[in-house]
């Protein structure tokens, strides 16, 4: 009884554990090479001359348009958030 299902599911769990085996040494870890972010930022020239007042408020990464790093939020005024506060 037991004895003959032991031996019926020996050799089907030995093909799994093969194929399987055969399937994860074919499986290669792909890691990526950077940051896949996008590219990296290209480092900035040392400034020769003072900084303009605002100069840290902007992002300026390289690209057409450069936008501000706080966000501008004009949904609500400042007294329609303060009293939903």
């Amino acid at each position: 009884g037991q004895t003959q299902r032991k031996m019926a599911t020996s050799p089907s769990m030995k093909l799994i554990a093969s194929s399987l085996g055969r399937r994860l040494a074919r499986t290669r870890l792909v890691q990526p090479t950077r940051g896949g972010g996008g590219g990296p930022v290209a480092s900035s020239k040392t400034p020769t001359e003072p900084l303009a007042e605002g100069d840290e408020l902007t992002w300026d990464d390289g690209t057409a348009y450069p936008e501000p790093c706080l966000d501008d939020f004009s949904l609500l005024g400042k007294n329609q958030a303060a009293g939903m506060l």
